[in-house]
């Protein structure tokens, strides 16, 4: 598991360890996971704007998708916690715009 979450914040790890240790009857605690990463969401400086990647994709809004794709790559406060972590723009993820806290 090590390897698998290396380079990423240890929230990764955290979420791979809890699945593991889940039992194949066990019914998963879906909140406490989902607050995994909103914490990390807030930490990084992200608030949550309801967007979807392929959602701005589909309604023909891949101008706005490239201008905060290219605003999150220069703040890129995840990736700056973790050494030769570059992120991913093009993973089709949730989308986040950075607060304005953090402008």
């Amino acid at each position: 598991m090590e390897q698998l979450t290396r380079g990423c914040p240890e929230e990764f790890s955290r979420y791979v360890q809890y699945c593991k240790n889940l039992n194949f009857e066990e019914k998963p605690d879906y909140n406490f996971m989902r607050q995994i990463f909103r914490g990390l969401m807030q930490a990084s400086g992200y608030e949550h704007d309801g967007q979807y990647d392929w959602v701005l994709k589909k309604e023909g809004k891949t101008n706005e998708l490239r201008q905060q794709q290219m605003l999150e790559e220069r703040k890129a406060p995840i990736a700056g916690r973790v050494a030769g972590h570059q992120p991913n723009t093009n993973a089709g993820l949730h989308h986040a715009r950075a607060s304005s806290k953090n402008l």
